[in-house]
Protein backbone atom coordinates (compact mmCIF):
# COMPACT_ATOMS: atom_id res chain seq x y z
CA UNK A 1 0.00 0.00 0.00
CA UNK A 2 1.21 3.22 -0.91
CA UNK A 3 1.69 6.00 1.55
CA UNK A 4 0.32 9.55 0.59
CA UNK A 5 0.25 12.55 2.17
CA UNK A 6 -2.47 13.10 5.03
CA UNK A 7 -5.49 14.42 3.67
CA UNK A 8 -7.72 17.00 5.68
CA UNK A 9 -11.22 17.95 5.55
CA UNK A 10 -9.85 21.42 4.18
CA UNK A 11 -6.60 20.48 2.00
CA UNK A 12 -3.85 17.93 1.67
CA UNK A 13 -0.21 18.83 1.33
CA UNK A 14 1.17 19.76 -2.61
CA UNK A 15 3.18 16.90 -4.09
CA UNK A 16 6.95 18.41 -5.87
CA UNK A 17 5.36 18.39 -9.01
CA UNK A 18 2.42 20.12 -8.07
CA UNK A 19 4.24 22.92 -5.75
CA UNK A 20 6.15 25.51 -8.05
CA UNK A 21 9.65 26.02 -7.43
CA UNK A 22 10.30 30.36 -6.67
CA UNK A 23 12.80 31.82 -8.89
CA UNK A 24 14.73 35.56 -8.88
CA UNK A 25 14.35 37.30 -12.08
CA UNK A 26 17.12 38.61 -13.30
CA UNK A 27 16.13 41.87 -14.33
CA UNK A 28 16.47 43.64 -11.03
CA UNK A 29 19.80 42.59 -10.10
CA UNK A 30 20.70 44.08 -13.97
CA UNK A 31 19.18 47.20 -12.60
CA UNK A 32 21.39 47.25 -9.26
CA UNK A 33 24.45 46.26 -11.35
CA UNK A 34 24.14 49.58 -13.82
CA UNK A 35 23.55 51.53 -11.11
CA UNK A 36 26.72 50.26 -9.10
CA UNK A 37 28.90 50.67 -13.46
CA UNK A 38 27.53 54.31 -14.11
CA UNK A 39 29.34 55.31 -10.75
CA UNK A 40 25.89 58.08 -10.20
CA UNK A 41 25.19 58.38 -6.43
CA UNK A 42 21.11 58.57 -7.64
CA UNK A 43 18.65 56.98 -9.99
CA UNK A 44 15.11 57.40 -10.63
CA UNK A 45 13.95 53.21 -11.91
CA UNK A 46 12.51 53.13 -14.99
CA UNK A 47 9.54 50.24 -13.36
CA UNK A 48 8.49 50.29 -17.52
CA UNK A 49 11.71 48.05 -18.16
CA UNK A 50 11.09 45.64 -14.97
CA UNK A 51 8.67 43.15 -14.81
CA UNK A 52 6.45 43.85 -12.92
CA UNK A 53 4.76 47.40 -13.07
CA UNK A 54 3.17 47.62 -9.57
CA UNK A 55 5.81 49.90 -7.28
CA UNK A 56 5.41 48.11 -4.43
CA UNK A 57 6.41 45.18 -5.86
CA UNK A 58 9.90 46.47 -7.58
CA UNK A 59 10.56 48.46 -4.31
CA UNK A 60 9.83 45.15 -2.33
CA UNK A 61 12.62 43.23 -4.78
CA UNK A 62 15.25 46.49 -4.94
CA UNK A 63 15.38 46.59 -1.39
CA UNK A 64 15.59 42.39 -0.99
CA UNK A 65 18.28 42.43 -2.87
CA UNK A 66 20.18 45.61 -1.68
CA UNK A 67 19.80 43.20 2.17
CA UNK A 68 20.56 39.77 1.10
CA UNK A 69 23.35 40.07 -1.85
CA UNK A 70 26.72 41.32 -1.13
CA UNK A 71 27.49 43.05 -3.97
CA UNK A 72 24.54 45.76 -3.43
CA UNK A 73 25.77 46.31 -0.19
CA UNK A 74 25.49 50.13 0.49
CA UNK A 75 22.29 50.80 -1.70
CA UNK A 76 19.43 52.23 -0.60
CA UNK A 77 16.12 52.28 -2.39
CA UNK A 78 13.25 53.88 -1.76
CA UNK A 79 10.11 55.46 -2.77
CA UNK A 80 8.80 59.09 -2.76
CA UNK A 81 5.43 60.51 -4.77
CA UNK A 82 5.38 57.54 -6.62
CA UNK A 83 8.62 57.21 -7.88
CA UNK A 84 11.28 54.69 -7.21
CA UNK A 85 14.67 55.72 -6.37
CA UNK A 86 17.76 53.96 -5.47
CA UNK A 87 21.10 55.92 -3.51
CA UNK A 88 24.30 55.13 -2.77
CA UNK A 89 24.55 55.28 1.32
CA UNK A 90 27.60 57.32 2.47
CA UNK A 91 29.80 55.32 4.21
Amino acid sequence: MKKEGKKSKYGQPPTPKQFPKLRRLPQYDECLRDFVASGDKIWVINMAELPSKNPRTVLSSLKWRTRNKSEFKGIRAFMNKGKIYVEKEKT
